[in-house]
């Protein structure tokens, strides 16, 4: 049996950083999968070992946008090998500014789905989502019925694969005379989960990312396919998601 589940999510500052980007921080506008996941293993107290395993099980996400009032920068000064500066390298990080999210869970363990409820409920540490002092609020958690439908509309962030030609016409629209900020779609590769060597005693080896996905981010305006598709309508917030 599958089992949604609903929660969302807000914070003052929030990033995630995009792997391809290695002297400037830029970020995600929304988490992904393995950001998503690992905040739950954070808050279950769980550990390295439990947040790779955790990945491996069948549980997908989806992400709606609900707020974000812009973006910000800070700089970053870490430790280096070089000689130069001292050992020590400043790096510039762009941060989502108060950025709120909906987030879904799509779990067939019925377990693992009882576990992650009552520590959203209850969580066995402080919430932080990205950075480990990137602190969030969690509210509204709930299990929830999602029906499937066929829509033009798309909500969330958008999953697809490179050879889904469905994902490629699409049509814009927002509301130029809002006062708040608009993205238009931008779209990245990411990965799903990693495949872990463990040595012993638990300690991690060599990790390695797996099974790619596109995503399109995009916030403030409406994406309309040219052609309907299967997605998962949460009635109560008239959502259209897809899951990944």
């Amino acid at each position: 049996m599958t089992n949604y589940l609903r929660f969302s999510l807000s914070g003052v500052f929030n990033s995630f950083k995009i792997p391809t980007f290695k002297t400037y921080h830029k970020t995600f506008l929304a988490p992904t999968r393995t950001h998503i996941l690992g905040f739950l293993t954070n808050i279950s107290r769980g550990s390295e070992k439990d947040y790779y395993d955790l990945l491996n099980q069948d549980i997908q996400v989806s992400v709606v946008i609900k707020s974000l009032l812009g973006e910000t920068k800070d700089l970053w000064t870490f430790k280096s090998l070089k000689d130069s500066n001292h050992g020590r390298n400043v790096i510039r990080r762009v941060k989502n500014y108060r950025a709120k999210y909906i987030i879904y869970l799509k779990i067939s363990a019925e377990e693992i789905f009882e576990n992650l409820l009552t520590n959203l409920k209850n969580p066995q540490r402080i919430p932080s989502l990205g950075m480990d002092d990137e602190i969030v609020n969690i509210t509204d958690v709930k299990k929830r019925n999602l029906s499937e439908v066929k829509e033009k509309r798309i909500d969330s962030v958008i999953p697809y694969k490179k050879d889904q030609d469905e994902f490629l016409d699409f049509n814009v629209q927002s509301d130029l005379k809002s006062n708040s900020i608009i993205i238009y779609p931008q779209d990245y590769l990411i990965h799903k989960s990693f495949k872990t060597e463990w040595k012993q005693n638990n300690v991690r080896g060599i990790r390695k990312p797996i099974d790619p996905i596109y995503i399109r981010e995009f916030y403030n305006c409406t994406i309309e396919l040219k052609e309907k598709i299967r997605v998962y309508k949460d009635k109560e917030k008239d959502t259209n998601l897809l899951f990944y």
